[in-house]
């Protein structure tokens, strides 16, 4: 297993206890995901947890955060020399306009067959498609097989 899978499994069984949902995964196993951006739907006061999980992190080189107004992005050097990001989302905001409601992504939360706590089928396949849709960008093609399989 590389350094990417050993710190997101390591991640999310660290995580589990705090309240939240990755957004737009197509996988159920930590050790399967390929972004270098993961997107994950939190209350606010949560961000300190999930940064005190990764500041404690062995399979982490450095970890550097920037604000911004609705997430956060933690950019993360890996032992390896890698570079992933997460993105910390607590409101689904653009450009003034709330397109998405995070207490109602987190209240359909559940928890895949590999531990990730992920939001309803539904409300996934409409943050993906709003947010290449605002983006002007298409929809990358994993997701779209993804999405694909249900009606």
């Amino acid at each position: 297993m590389g350094d990417k899978a050993k710190f997101l499994n390591h991640f999310f069984e660290r995580i589990s206890d705090i309240r939240y949902a990755a957004m737009g995964l197509t996988v159920s196993h930590p050790e399967e995901i390929a972004e270098d951006i993961i997107q994950i739907a939190i209350n606010r006061e949560d961000t300190r947890k999930i940064l005190t999980v990764l500041e404690f992190s062995p399979y982490l080189k450095r970890v550097r955060l920037e604000e911004k107004p609705f997430y956060n992005f933690i950019h993360l050097k890996l032992s390896n020399g890698q570079w992933i990001q997460i993105q910390l989302i607590y409101g689904f905001v653009r450009k003034g306009i709330q397109f998405m409601n995070e207490k109602e992504v987190l209240n359909e939360c559940t928890i895949n067959s590999g531990g990730i706590k992920v939001t309803s089928q539904h409300l996934n396949f409409e943050y993906v498609w709003l947010i290449h849709c605002l983006n002007k960008t298409n929809v990358p093609n994993h997701q779209h097989l993804f999405f694909s399989q249900y009606n």
